[in-house]
C-alpha cells in the first residue's frame, strides 16, 4: 500500500426504513415467506461490513473513503415506482443529499477538495 493514493466515493442507493413483523404476522408463516426478509437482511448486512471496512481503513490511513446516503420514504422506495411524481421526489431526495453531504459537511468539502486536486488535465 505504500505510495498509493486510493480514495473511494462511495454512492448509496438510499436505505429504505426498517420493516419490523410481529410474531403475529408470522407465526403461520412457511419457508418462502421467510425468505424475502432473509434475502434482505443479508444484503444489508453485506452492505454494513463493506461499509465498517471503509470506515476503518480510513482511520488506518490506508484509504480515504466518503459513503453517502440518505434515507428513503416508504412511499418512495418501491423500484418499480415511475410515477412522476415519485421520480421528483427522488430527485429532490438526491439534491438533499448532495447539499448536507457536500455543501454542509466538513467532511464532504474535504474530500471534495482531494479529489478535484488529483484530476489530471
Amino acid at each position: 500500500m505504500e505510495n498509493r493514493d486510493i480514495h473511494i466515493l462511495s454512492i448509496g442507493t438510499g436505505l429504505e426504513p426498517e420493516d419490523s413483523i410481529s410474531y403475529y404476522e408470522s407465526k403461520d408463516w412457511g419457508l418462502f415467506e421467510y425468505l424475502n426478509p432473509l434475502i434482505d437482511n443479508l444484503f444489508d448486512a453485506s452492505s454494513f461490513l463493506v461499509e465498517e471496512t471503509l470506515k476503518e481503513l480510513t482511520k488506518m490511513k490506508m484509504l480515504n473513503a466518503f459513503r453517502v446516503n440518505i434515507p428513503i420514504p416508504e412511499e418512495a422506495a418501491s423500484m418499480d415506482n415511475n410515477e412522476e411524481e415519485n421520480i421528483a421526489l427522488l430527485h429532490e431526495l438526491g439534491k438533499k443529499c448532495y447539499y448536507q453531504n457536500f455543501i454542509q459537511s466538513e467532511q464532504g468539502q474535504e474530500f471534495l477538495k482531494l479529489l478535484k486536486s488529483r484530476i489530471v488535465n
